[in-house]
C-alpha cells in the first residue's frame, strides 16, 4: 500500500466527507488500519460494495489491478524489487510514465498522435521479474513538435532517494528547466546525502497534507459541491491509450500511431 494510507488519512480528516470502511487483501495490514481508523475492513472489494452503503471508492491499488477495482464499482532498483512486489506486471512506462504523458498533455494542451520508443530488459531480469529497466518514448504532438520522456526504476545504490524527475522545455524563444531532486530541501552527513520529499505528502499533527492530498481534496469538492473538476476520465483513458501505443512500438521497434480505440 504505497499511497493507499495517505487516501485514508485525507478523507478521515475531511469535513465533507466520512471514512466507513477500507479495503487490502493483506488481512493483517487492512485489520490494523481497519482499528487504527475504527471502521469496518474488508480483504474483498464486493464484499465491501455489498454491506457498506458508500458514494466514492477511492481505488489505491497497484497500477496493473486498477481496472479490476474500478470494474467492480461499475543500480538502487527498491523500487520495483522491495516496494513492488507487483512490478512484474506493470512497467516503467505505466507506473511512471503515465504521469509524465499527463503533464506532457497538460503542458502542451495538444494530443500526442504517434510515439516511438526503446527500452532495455535486464537488470529486472536477473532479478526474476520480466519488465523493462528503463524506456526511452518520443512523442509527436497533434502540431508536429516532439518531446522526448525516458522512464527507468533503476538509480545507483547511493543515489539520495527513490525517485527523481526533471523536465526541460526548448521552445523558440524560451528554455525552461525544473527538477524534483532536492525538493527545496538537501540534507548531507559525513555518510549520506538526503533530499527529503518536502513536497509531495507531508503529516502535521497526523494529517497529511499538500500535492499527494490536494487532488484527493479537490475531488471530494467537486462530488460534493458540484464543482467543476480539472481532470476527467477522457484524460485518464487518453494516457492509456499512450501507454499502449508505447508498448506497441517496444514491440515493433517502429513508430505507432496513438489509437482513440484503445
Amino acid at each position: 500500500m504505497l499511497y493507499g494510507k495517505h487516501h485514508m488519512n485525507a478523507y478521515h480528516h475531511n469535513p465533507d466527507t466520512m471514512l466507513v470502511a477500507i479495503c487490502d487483501t493483506d488481512t493483517e495490514r487492512c485489520d490494523d488500519l481497519a482499528m487504527a481508523y475504527g471502521v469496518m475492513g474488508y480483504t474483498r472489494l464486493d464484499a465491501l460494495l455489498q454491506e457498506e452503503a458508500i458514494d466514492v471508492v477511492s481505488v489505491a491499488t497497484p497500477d496493473p489491478y486498477h481496472a479490476e477495482s474500478i470494474l467492480t464499482t461499475d543500480d538502487v532498483i527498491s523500487v520495483p524489487t522491495e516496494w513492488l512486489n507487483w512490478a512484474s506486471a506493470s512497467s516503467p512506462v505505466w507506473f511512471l510514465g503515465s504521469h509524465c504523458f499527463d503533464l506532457v498533455r497538460h503542458l502542451s494542451g495538444l494530443k500526442v498522435v504517434s510515439v516511438y520508443a526503446a527500452g532495455q530488459k535486464r537488470l529486472m531480469v536477473e532479478c526474476g521479474l520480466d519488465t523493462f529497466d528503463s524506456v526511452q518514448s518520443l512523442l509527436t504532438m497533434a502540431d508536429g513538435s516532439s518531446w522526448v520522456v525516458e522512464n527507468s526504476w533503476v538509480l545507483p545504490e547511493g543515489f539520495p532517494k527513490d525517485n527523481v524527475g526533471r523536465i526541460d522545455i526548448l521552445c523558440e524563444a524560451t528554455y525552461i528547466r525544473s527538477t524534483s531532486q532536492h525538493r527545496g530541501l538537501e540534507i548531507i552527513t559525513p555518510g549520506m546525502t538526503l533530499t527529503p520529499n518536502s513536497y509531495f505528502v507531508n503529516y502535521r499533527n497526523g494529517v497529511a497534507s499538500v500535492f499527494g492530498i490536494d487532488p484527493i481534496n479537490d475531488f471530494v469538492r467537486a462530488v460534493r459541491h458540484k464543482a467543476p473538476y480539472p481532470v476527467t476520465a477522457e484524460d485518464g483513458l487518453a494516457v492509456s491509450r499512450i501507454c499502449v501505443a508505447v508498448h506497441r512500438s517496444l514491440e515493433s521497434a517502429r513508430p505507432e500511431q496513438v489509437h482513440k480505440s484503445v
